[in-house]
């Protein structure tokens, strides 16, 4: 069966994929990026520096709780990390927030470009997972 993405789902909150029968993420709040090519939401941080973010965690029915943490892209495709991550608390539910503090340990390089790079912030509950990918401009 194929998975079909809904704008209107993902909009209003719910399961953009429509397999969830309770949808729960977690959202980052950000500022607007200029990567030079494209405005996106996203971080710019200079090197040796860190950001702290708030994390909004939402869901469109009743869960329980559910965990969060943040994986830097390249180490997920085999690349040199650049990002390291510390959180205020790991778990939370429907309407909490948490602080997510981003450190950045070196210059980014994503996609051939210096000075980029991401996170994607997991939110786990049981074997279920959601994810919200980050753009961060390092500097």
């Amino acid at each position: 069966m194929q998975h079909l993405w809904s704008n209107s789902a993902a909009t209003a909150g719910h399961d953009p994929c429509g397999i969830l029968s309770t949808y729960f993420n977690t959202a980052p709040v950000l500022g607007t990026l200029n990567t030079g090519r494209v405005l996106t939401p996203g971080l710019q941080i200079a090197v040796g520096s860190q950001q702290t973010i708030e994390l909004d965690l939402f869901s469109d029915g009743p869960t329980q709780q559910w965990s969060v943490r943040a994986l830097d892209f390249a180490g997920l495709t085999g690349g040199q990390e650049s990002l390291a991550f510390s959180f205020d608390k790991t778990k939370g539910k429907n309407g909490d927030k948490l602080q997510l503090t981003v450190s950045v340990t070196g210059m980014g390089q994503l996609f051939g470009q210096q000075g980029l790079a991401a996170f994607i912030l997991f939110s786990t509950i049981g074997k279920t997972y959601t994810a919200w990918p980050v753009l961060v401009l390092t500097m």
